[in-house]
């Protein structure tokens, strides 16, 4: 993903997070190409982080650039999503 997450475009990030009925869902969102997030992105994460959970999976931030970290901080999504400082770090934790 790359450039902003907003109201304009979280349906595409809400459909790339579906959980399906194909085991338990796990998502590593590289997100060091996004600029910026708004709370629309944020609840969609929450939500989609939320139903991997009760499905046995979960949702991982991998890469922040520096402005979503302080989003992610401001809004302390960090205690809810595990993030990564690195991709590869997300992938094999």
């Amino acid at each position: 993903m790359g450039g902003e997450i907003d109201h304009d475009n979280a349906d595409q990030l809400r459909q790339a997070l579906h959980v399906g009925a194909d085991g338990p869902p796990r998502f590593v969102l590289d997100v060091s190409a996004v600029t910026f997030m708004d709370s629309t992105a944020i609840s969609v994460l929450v939500a989609a982080n939320n139903a991997a959970g009760e499905a046995g999976g979960w949702v991982r931030l991998a890469a922040m650039s520096e402005p979503v970290q302080r989003v992610v901080e401001i809004v302390r999504l960090d205690t809810v999503l595990t993030c990564y400082l690195t991709l590869s770090q997300a992938l094999t934790d």
